[in-house]
């Protein structure tokens, strides 16, 4: 049976510093994303937040990212927002473009609350997301990249983030995102949050290691032929080829997150309109 292979991440981390407000205080973000509620196909998001100013007045969500050259205007996706102060009282907020809300006396700010769609099953034909930058929610697994479903406020794309997910507990969980004591993943700014995506769902692992690098392989295929032992069989002399021929390690970990779909399905969902077999690679750097 022919199969198309969906999505294949190559995952790094980024160095970077801390920010804090115009007064000294840093400011606070924690992403809280409800993915147990899989059959609306929405992303149900709460940001956590204190300490803005008047200058970080504008939420964003991403008009394009890297490894792309299309305007994918997340923000279109979005079906509710609403802001609260502490007390559970609404602000007033504004959509003053595709991909940006203006929320009034930020600085009473505590809670961002709304629901974003997956792109995969999106009505939205204008402009489709390709896979590799989309996201999807299925009952057997959740594709997300985290730009495609979490924000930045204006000028703090340089702070730390944290990020919950409450997702179904007897899923595993592929990504380079680092967990802290709390179980929350931590990411030192919003484009380190950005270029770590996450694969959770009925998932096979595989592991090894190359030199001094950490190599995993998570997959999901409807096809329990295709697992990943196979795939890291496949892989294991070429990334052992590789590093013979780079002589040195680039990087300390490197992780494959694959999803594969049956073609039928795939196209069904509008996904690809011909039928051609994708090769989809992305993101590769080095961490400290």
């Amino acid at each position: 049976m022919k199969k198309l292979l969906l999505i294949i991440f190559l995952i790094y981390f980024v160095s970077v510093n801390s920010q804090t407000i115009s007064g000294g205080s840093p400011v606070q973000l924690t992403y809280n994303v409800n993915l147990t509620n899989y059959q609306d196909d929405l992303f149900h998001v709460i940001v956590d937040v204190e300490g803005l100013s008047s200058e970080n007045d504008i939420y964003n969500l991403p008009a394009t990212v890297p490894g792309t050259y299309s305007n994918l205007n997340f923000g279109r996706f979005v079906k509710s927002f609403k802001a609260y102060d502490k007390d559970g009282n609404e602000l007033q907020t504004e959509k003053t473009s595709t991909n940006q809300w203006r929320i009034a006396d930020v600085d009473k700010l505590a809670r961002l609350d709304y629901d974003i769609e997956d792109t995969f099953d999106t009505e939205i034909e204008d402009n489709k997301v390709i896979p590799m930058a989309g996201t999807g929610i299925n009952n057997e697994f959740i594709v997300l990249n985290t730009f495609a479903v979490m924000g930045y406020f204006e000028g703090l794309q340089t702070i730390p983030v944290k990020v919950k997910l409450d997702f179904k507990s007897d899923w595993t969980v592929g990504t380079s995102l680092t967990m802290d004591e709390n179980g929350y993943y931590t990411a030192e700014t919003y484009d380190h949050l950005s270029d770590n995506p996450i694969f959770m769902g009925e998932l096979t692992t595989a592991s090894t290691t190359v030199n001094d690098i950490k190599v995993g392989v998570y997959v999901y295929a409807p096809d329990t032929t295709i697992n990943a032992d196979i795939i890291m069989g496949f892989a294991e002399d070429l990334l052992q080829s590789s590093s013979e021929f780079i002589g040195y390690s680039p990087v300390t970990h490197y992780n494959f997150l694959m999803c594969f779909l049956e073609r039928p399905i795939f196209l069904e969902r509008s996904l690809l309109k011909r039928k051609i077999l994708y090769d989809l690679s992305s993101r590769l750097s080095c961490i400290d």
